[in-house]
């Protein structure tokens, strides 16, 4: 019998766009001789699959969907929402307590993780590096003398949590630097402002199976624009992604075996939570 898989994508973000187009990739490539996908949309008001017959709103006592006299409970949810409520832990809560499986991470390492700041501090704590610089919790905070007497610039400024990189940008100097602030504010109620570090940008992840953790190939980011912004991961057709990265060999395991450490000492809250 085939699995059922709920495909959740949407949010609350400006990165739900993003996920929508995710979703319909995965609903083009999933293996439908083993898989019976449902694409379902989650908004701030409402949640909802796509079927022949048109919307059909979830049953959120234990999220089924009826149409037809048929009802669809999903064997396990696939969360492809890019910012909140998908990759903060919100997501994760609700389907802990009605004990429906989901992919993805749990509820404590999402939320923590989405927490740049978070994140940041705990790795260095772990002994790794990271870079530094200081949270603004509100614009009222701003002090530029204070970030200028620890962080040179350039200084990059980003939004303290959600992704896709919107709303960071580089100040090069004090008069970027209000500008810098005033656009990662319009994309998030918190601020984070670090050192630039200069240097060319890789990605790797990971996945969990029966046999431990599994670090994936490293990617190589190649593009024209001034950093990996939102247009150059999503609109600018001369960024490339390069997969296996051209690094040499040692460092390349290198970047394997630090996505492995960290990710098992992140992964250990929701083996916690399963016990």
């Amino acid at each position: 019998m085939k699995k059922k898989i709920a495909v959740i994508c949407g949010g609350y973000s400006g990165e739900s766009v993003v996920s929508l187009k995710s979703a319909d990739m995965i609903m083009r490539h999933i293996d439908q001789n083993l898989y019976e996908p449902l694409k379902v949309v989650l908004t701030k008001n409402r949640i909802y699959a796509e079927t022949p017959s048109g919307e059909v709103d979830a049953d959120l006592n234990d999220f089924t969907f009826s149409s037809e006299g048929e009802k669809y409970k999903p064997d396990l949810c696939f969360i492809i929402i890019h910012g909140t409520p998908g990759e903060d832990g919100k997501l994760q809560g609700y389907f802990e307590l009605i004990n429906m499986p989901y992919a993805s991470g749990g509820v404590f390492n999402t939320a923590l993780t989405f927490n740049k700041l978070f994140t940041t501090r705990l790795l260095n704590q772990m002994g790794y590096n990271a870079a530094k610089g200081f949270l603004l919790n509100a614009k009222e905070e701003f002090n530029v003398l204070a970030i200028e007497a620890v962080l040179q610039y350039p200084i990059i400024v980003k939004p303290n949590e959600g992704g896709s990189s919107l709303g960071i940008s580089i100040a090069r100097s004090k008069k970027d630097l209000e500008g810098s602030v005033d656009l990662a504010f319009s994309a998030g109620k918190s601020v984070l402002i670090e050192e630039f570090i200069k240097g060319k940008e890789y990605s790797c992840g990971a996945i969990s199976s029966t046999d431990g953790v599994i670090p994936l190939e490293v990617t190589e980011i190649e593009t024209e624009k001034e950093f990996f912004d939102y247009k150059a991961k999503y609109e600018y057709d001369k960024t490339r992604e390069i997969t296996p990265a051209r690094l040499e060999p040692a460092l390349y395991q290198e970047c394997q075996k630090l996505t492995k450490e960290i990710f098992e000492a992140y992964c250990l809250s929701r083996q916690k939570q399963r016990e």
